[in-house]
């Protein structure tokens, strides 16, 4: 029996499935912003504030995918 590991996704898949999950994320994002948007009462300053908050806070839900997609393994040359 070897203590072998089986070999993880690679650099470029896991930065392809980030980039995939960042579009499907920024897409469902845009739209629930953009529809709440249209209930906002108050005024333009509180459209103001509501649009430059939720344009500011998107990335926040996006680190772990992104430190996800970065944990990469390199193979030591033996």
């Amino acid at each position: 029996m070897t203590d072998e590991k089986k070999p993880g996704l690679s650099l470029p898949m896991r930065r392809g499935i980030a980039c995939a999950g960042i579009m499907v994320f920024l897409f469902f994002y845009v739209w629930v912003v953009a529809s709440l948007g249209q209930l906002i009462r108050g005024g333009p300053i509180t459209a103001l504030i509501f649009y430059a908050l939720a344009g500011t806070l998107w990335g926040l839900p996006l680190i772990p995918l992104i430190a996800w997609s970065e944990r990469y393994q390199w193979k030591k040359k033996k």
